[in-house]
């Protein structure tokens, strides 16, 4: 799976991936190999599980759209601008 507005994994001072984008304060996803996202959380305590699944390759952001759940953790992740087929009039 890919987007067109990936960008290469960054840690910053602490080893951490970043949560939030540093121009914008847009929250970044992470997407795994297989297509899955997790969120930052998840992606920062990311292990292979008994399935092998493999740690987040890719950062984005979600511009628009439905939104999202982690993949790990369940968590909903809105896209930044909403879904532009449910916005009202």
């Amino acid at each position: 799976m890919t987007t067109d507005n990936q960008a290469p994994l960054h840690r910053n001072a602490e080893g951490k991936l970043d949560a939030i984008a540093f121009t914008g304060g847009y929250s970044i996803r992470y997407l795994c190999e297989e297509g899955e996202t997790v969120c930052a959380e998840c992606a920062n305590e990311w292990t292979v599980d008994e399935y092998g699944t493999p740690e987040p390759i890719e950062a984005y952001i979600d511009w628009e759209g439905s939104g999202v759940h982690c993949a790990h953790c369940n968590k909903f992740l809105p896209s930044e601008y909403g879904d532009p087929d449910t916005i009202e009039a």
